[in-house]
C-alpha cells in the first residue's frame, strides 16, 4: 500500500531523527510505529520491545561499541590480555 501523508515540523524532526539513529529508512520508521501502536491498542500493553526501551535497558551498554554482537569473542580476547601481566 503506498501511503502519502503531511507531517507538522514536530513529526517531522522526529522522523529525522529516528532515521538518523536507527538508520531505517521511512517506510520501515512506519512499519514499525504501526507495529508498536497496533500492539498496544490490542493488548492494552506496550510490546517487548517498547518495555525494554521504555526501562532502559536498550542502549544502557558501552557506547561506540556497535559490532559488540558480531565481534565479542575479539572485545572479550583484549580484556583478558588487558587484565594480565605478562612479564
Amino acid at each position: 500500500m503506498r501511503i502519502q501523508s503531511r507531517l507538522d515540523e514536530a513529526h517531522a524532526r522526529k522522523l529525522d531523527e529516528i532515521r538518523r539513529m536507527t538508520g531505517a529508512s521511512i517506510s520501515r520508521v512506519i512499519e514499525q510505529a504501526l507495529d508498536l501502536y497496533h500492539d498496544r491498542l490490542v493488548t492494552g500493553q506496550p510490546s517487548t520491545y517498547q518495555a525494554l526501551l521504555d526501562s532502559g535497558f536498550i542502549g544502557c551498554g558501552p557506547q561506540g561499541q556497535t559490532e559488540l554482537s558480531t565481534e565479542y569473542k575479539k572485545a572479550f580476547a583484549a580484556i583478558v590480555e588487558d587484565g594480565h601481566d605478562h612479564r
